[in-house]
C-alpha cells in the first residue's frame, strides 16, 4: 500500500494525511512558526480543533473538487 499523502495547504497550515481516514498517520505544520516543517503538531491537544477542521476541508476538496480549492499537480494535494 502506498504512503503517498493527501495534502491541504493554507497560508498558515500544511496538513498531510496518510490513508483516506488518516489511519496511516497525519502531520500538521504551522508554516508561519515552522516553515521548515520540523515540528509535527497533529497530535497536539492544543491543535485538535485545527486538525478536525483541516480533515473536513481536505475531504471536501477530494470529494467535490470544489472551485474554492486548486488541485496541484501533486497527487492528493489541494491548496486554498
Amino acid at each position: 500500500m502506498s504512503l503517498v499523502p493527501s495534502l491541504l495547504r493554507e497560508d498558515r497550515w500544511a496538513y498531510l494525511q496518510y490513508g483516506e481516514d488518516a489511519s496511516r498517520g497525519q502531520e500538521l505544520f504551522d508554516m508561519h512558526a515552522d516553515p521548515n516543517q520540523f515540528t509535527n503538531l497533529a497530535e497536539s491537544n492544543e491543535r485538535a480543533n485545527e486538525v478536525r477542521r483541516l480533515q473536513s476541508k481536505l475531504k471536501l476538496c477530494q470529494i467535490d473538487n470544489s472551485p474554492q480549492f486548486s488541485i496541484s499537480r501533486l497527487p492528493g494535494a489541494c491548496i486554498q
